[in-house]
């Protein structure tokens, strides 16, 4: 590793927009941690600790590549990731499946800002969704530099703003905690991630599963903004425990409160309002921005895809992509989220079992690209 002096402000940038992309309107909201952990119990808390430990790991292997590579072509860098680490064959169709799914997502958030926006302000939900179509548009015509800069500090206000809820929460009524195994009729209705609750490791492995393998390009591009290589990956370690440890609160929170929050769309605001109505609008502004922070970069690194940064034809990529997102923005949120993750999780897992054995086998010598 370097031996140059850290800079922490870099590291918490890196860590910061790291969290930012990571998160998205299902964490904000605290769906997708109630179907993942939540739904299993005290078990889904001992799920959140163990899946930290190893997407850390996991993290902290491909920013260390992006670093190595950091003076390749930025196209050729990403791409050949997954062939690096996954063989060509399977390598190159997720060069092309991760995009994709990317794509998929983008939507999926361009439906969550349009249906969060519909239910509290009561208007149609084309306007949420024209909206963030069009912040996202913008920001990925200015590209990763630009994105870096503006979504950097978003991650870590939503996720400073659901902590607080969480912590409020807890400590308002811990005495609920003691009381969980009488909820087991609640926990049993709960939607979840795996329908056996005897799973619930492979449950918490799903969710770092699929957040994982559609964020390996921007890892590769991200750790391209950092002077050392030991940079590059405390900032990855750091926002995934950052990450990681807000799940957990939230995953005690919405125990605290099961009564109430199981079967919820939108379970945090049950918990902000517990604080007074005003934390919900600011709960929702999170929302937004979570959604934002999601939804730019994915837009960006499917029409990166297609065509080179900073082309006229990326920019036009980017114009048609907006238009579809547009119009299938207004699909139903929950379908669209129930249909893309889980199956996508499934086929991550195989990539990351690859990534891990290739990086236990090349430990210590050079990354060389394909040429």
């Amino acid at each position: 590793m370097d031996s140059k002096k850290i800079a922490w402000s870099r590291v918490l940038r890196l860590a910061g927009a790291i969290t930012a992309y990571l998160i998205g309107s299902g964490y904000a909201t605290g769906q997708e941690i109630s179907q993942f952990f939540t739904a299993y119990g005290p078990w889904g808390i001992v799920s959140g600790l163990l899946i930290a430990i190893f997407y850390a790991i996991m993290v902290a292997i491909v920013i260390g590549y992006g670093y190595d590579h950091r003076h390749s072509p930025v196209q050729g860098a990403k791409t050949q990731a997954f062939t690096y680490f996954t063989g060509k064959i399977y390598g190159t169709f997720l060069q092309w499946f991760i995009p994709f799914f990317l794509y998929l997502v983008f939507i999926a958030m361009v439906a969550g800002a349009g249906a969060t926006i519909a239910q509290y302000f009561a208007l149609p939900q084309w306007v949420g969704s024209s909206i963030m179509v069009l912040l996202c548009f913008i920001v990925a015509i200015l590209g990763l530099n630009k994105l870096v800069d503006l979504i950097s500090w978003v991650g870590p206000l939503a996720i400073f703003m659901t902590i607080i809820i969480a912590l409020y929460a807890i400590i308002s009524n811990p005495s609920s905690l003691s009381e969980i195994g009488k909820n087991q009729d609640i926990l049993a209705e709960m939607p979840r991630a795996v329908d056996n609750t005897s799973l619930w490791l492979f449950a918490g492995f799903l969710y770092m599963t699929y957040n994982y393998l559609g964020t390996v390009p921007f890892f590769v591009e991200a750790a391209r903004f950092t002077d050392s290589k030991k940079e590059s990956i405390l900032g990855g370690v750091i926002g995934i425990v950052f990450l990681m440890g807000a799940v957990i609160l939230l995953v005690v929170a919405q125990l605290a409160y099961l009564p109430h929050v199981a079967g919820l769309d939108v379970p945090n605001l049950f918990l902000s309002d517990l604080i007074h109505p005003a934390a919900s609008i600011v709960l929702i502004l999170c929302i937004l921005g979570a959604v934002f922070s999601t939804a730019a970069p994915m837009l960006w690194t499917a029409a990166t895809r297609i065509a080179p940064q900073g082309t006229r034809a990326n920019k036009i990529t980017l114009l048609v992509l907006s238009i579809i997102g547009l119009f299938a923005g207004n699909l139903p949120y929950g379908v669209l989220i129930g249909t893309i993750y889980p199956y996508t999780g499934y086929i991550s897992m195989f990539a990351i079992a690859l990534i891990l054995i290739k990086f236990i086998r090349t430990r210590g010598k050079t990354q060389d690209l394909e040429e």
